[in-house]
């Protein structure tokens, strides 16, 4: 017998890599949309102050302040569900065997402490006055309920990927 006959050539165990490159990408874009939101609110004080632009112009970025926090509530929204979609799909085309559900259950209580804590850390990060978190009124509860988000995410994740009776995997 050779060791490259053990060798893993392909990813089988996958939920919990996916779950936490799912779970990254919620938190850097929900800091980044709301930090760009104060960002944009500093912009726009500047720019109603300076006498060179038109009040065309002016309107314009005014009105593009006040449809931000919506626009990209929705849009996080919807980065949320096309990535939950995404995952559990490719998830349920890898397969797996069954040994790896007990590995993946033991990762996923660690991915469920590393949810609690960035939740815990956000609403730490945005009990400053001077982010206005309240604007986006999804992606505030996604990041306070995030352990329950990355649950859901966890668990689809996980059916789609024993699940499926490919290769010998599923149950």
């Amino acid at each position: 017998m050779s060791i490259s006959r053990y060798k893993l050539n392909s990813k089988k165990g996958n939920a919990i890599i996916d779950s936490l490159t799912a779970l990254s990408i919620i938190v850097v874009f929900a800091l980044i949309t709301i930090f760009g939101y104060s960002l944009l609110g500093d912009l726009n004080a500047d720019f109603q102050a300076n006498e060179e632009f038109t009040n065309v112009t002016k309107d314009h970025f005014n009105t593009m302040e006040e449809n931000y926090p919506s626009n990209f509530d929705w849009l996080f929204l919807t980065m949320l569900v096309l990535l939950f979609v995404s995952t559990v799909v490719f998830s349920y085309l890898i397969g797996a065997y069954p040994v790896f559900f007990i590995i993946s259950i033991v990762l996923v209580i660690v991915l469920l402490f590393v949810g609690g804590l960035l939740s815990n850390a956000y609403e730490d990060v945005m009990a400053d006055s001077t982010i206005s978190a309240s604007a986006f009124p999804i992606t505030n509860w996604v990041m306070t309920n995030l352990l329950v988000v990355v649950l859901v995410f966890a668990i689809g994740i996980g059916l789609a990927l024993y699940g499926s009776n490919r290769q010998g995997g599923g149950f």
